[in-house]
């Protein structure tokens, strides 16, 4: 399991929350860098609100899911 925040200070950046932390900005860019090279099998997004809806319908239109 990996996890991706922006967010140093937080505690799910803790080495016993995942077996590999990333800590990048939340962009298109650097999400899709991490999916490319980890290939998980699910996907469980914990953002909230509207950057989560924007985020999740970008990923959808690059077909991530079907790479």
């Amino acid at each position: 399991m990996f996890l991706v925040n922006s967010n140093p200070a937080t505690i799910m950046t803790d080495k016993e929350v995942a077996d590999k932390v990333y800590i990048e900005p939340l962009t298109l860019a650097f999400v899709s860098r991490i999916l490319r090279k980890e290939r998980p099998d699910a996907l469980l997004p914990t953002l909230v609100g509207r950057p989560v809806l924007i985020w999740r319908w970008s990923c959808l239109r690059l077909a991530f899911y079907k790479n």
